[in-house]
């Protein structure tokens, strides 16, 4: 969620080689008080994670490189005239350094943690209780300003209504469980959930999206999401009674079979160990590609 790596970049002016690097240190180097970006995390309606980093104040037209702490490359922007860039980057890898390369040199901008620790929302499941009712459950890692939490509902998955207020933590330090039944649920129709998260400031930022279908049919996949996905799935259509490992197998690209574990009524999460790559979702005589990130 938003601030989910909620970290200051402040760009500094360094005489030698950051570890890792072997780039020339530009001698003219941004000033002592340079523009501070903020890494940024957001979802989209299909639960897929994008992360960015700002920077402001550049030097223009200057090439502005992200690098983990290997110093492997993880994301390249350049400077626009007035000297703003926007570097993304995969959200499983821990920004460190960004070198921002004006002439002959390079100017190293260390990501130092701010004072503030990060949100990070770490599991967010539904289950069916009965016919008329779902549980959803979600945990936090860690909370930094959080008014409160928003559970939304929609019957389609792009049109959501709030139906419940639930308070945050405000700042806490520990890993926080929260609950919420909707017992609103129609055996006969499928829902979907998110959480909107809201800022002390009143600015907020959406969850990954969760399914729950009890609908009495075949059973058919009208689709898998989200496709590319970091741990679980939705498969959307199946009835959480036909969510099992007679019904759904999971296979890598060698044919290998993959174990799962399911986490909602009609959600899997893949063996962690698994590696990036495609993988064969069967359902029955269904068959789905989808790709590990």
């Amino acid at each position: 969620m938003k601030k989910l790596y909620a970290i200051l970049i402040t760009l500094c002016a360094i005489t030698s080689n950051h570890k890792g690097f072997s780039q020339v240190v530009e001698p003219n180097c941004p000033g002592p008080n340079p523009a501070v970006g903020t890494p940024v995390s957001s979802f989209d309606g299909n639960g897929v994670e994008t992360c960015r980093i700002i920077g402001q104040a550049l030097p223009p037209n200057s090439v502005v490189s992200l690098f983990n702490a290997a110093g492997g490359l993880i994301g390249k922007d350049f400077s626009t005239d007035v000297g703003y860039a926007c570097v993304f980057y995969d959200c499983s890898q821990v920004p460190t350094v960004v070198c921002v390369t004006t002439g002959g040199g390079c100017c190293f901008a260390t990501i130092a943690p701010a004072v503030s620790l990060p949100i990070k929302l770490t599991d967010f499941t539904a289950r069916l209780q009965n016919d008329n009712s779902v549980r959803l459950n979600w945990t936090s890692a860690f909370e930094v300003d959080n008014y409160k939490y928003v559970l939304q509902k929609s019957t389609d998955g792009g049109n959501f209504t709030d139906i419940a207020n639930i308070r945050g933590a405000g700042t806490s330090l520990k890993s926080l469980n929260y609950s919420q039944v909707d017992n609103g649920f129609v055996s006969d129709q499928p829902s979907f959930y998110r959480l909107k998260q809201v800022d002390a400031d009143g600015r907020f930022s959406y969850s990954a999206v969760v399914y729950v279908n009890n609908r009495k049919t075949s059973g058919r996949i009208t689709g898998i999401f989200p496709n590319p996905f970091r741990n679980s799935i939705q498969l959307v259509g199946i009835n959480n009674r036909d969510l099992n490992s007679e019904n759904v197998k999971v296979f890598n690209a060698n044919g290998q079979h993959i174990e799962y574990k399911v986490v909602g009524s009609n959600a899997i999460a893949i063996d962690a160990t698994a590696h990036s790559g495609v993988y064969i979702v069967r359902v029955k005589d269904q068959v789905f590609k989808v790709v590990k990130e």
